[in-house]
């Protein structure tokens, strides 16, 4: 077989594949614009759950009756909310590195698919121990990581009910 003969086979094989890169990166395209808008509706709806009817993904029959199992109970979602829901299910104080692979775990995810923005979630966390929603745990000896765990609400004494 000639070499020009083997070149146009070559090129013919390129060609084909090209075309079939150029279909594949159209899905992709269109599979990615349809993820985004289902992302806005998806957020859209949980947050009216959320509110009319407290957290769906702590419902005790949640796993049956959402088959993503809480996979993207955080897309679209304000980075200190999603944190604020992190922290409030975890029984043991956190260090940011984990928040951040919770939120990745639960849809929250950075401009470029990875782990969200560890500085925003920083920032986000700094404003909420600053408004006393969260506290601050000064880095352990052992680790030496600063760890955040919600301040729980305690009713003031105005609240409780004369029992008399």
């Amino acid at each position: 077989m000639s070499s020009d003969i083997k070149s146009v086979q070559l090129f013919d094989a390129l060609r084909i594949e090209d075309q079939k890169m150029v279909q594949l990166g159209e899905a992709l395209e269109k599979a990615q614009a349809d993820f985004a808008v289902g992302s806005v509706r998806y957020a859209a709806v949980r947050d009216m759950v959320w509110k009319t009817s407290g957290n769906p993904y702590q419902r005790p029959d949640a796993a049956k009756l959402l088959p993503s199992k809480g996979k993207y109970r955080y897309v679209e979602m304000p980075i200190g909310d999603a944190a604020m829901h992190v922290l409030k299910e975890e029984t043991e104080p956190m260090i940011v590195g984990i928040i951040l692979l919770r939120l990745y775990e639960s849809g929250l995810r950075g401009a470029d698919g990875g782990l969200a923005d560890g500085r925003s979630l920083n920032a986000a966390l700094m404003t909420m121990v600053r408004t006393g929603q969260v506290k601050k745990i000064d880095p352990a000896k052992e680790d030496g990581l600063t760890r955040y765990e919600p301040v729980i609400d305690e009713p003031d004494a105005s609240d409780w009910e004369d029992e008399g």
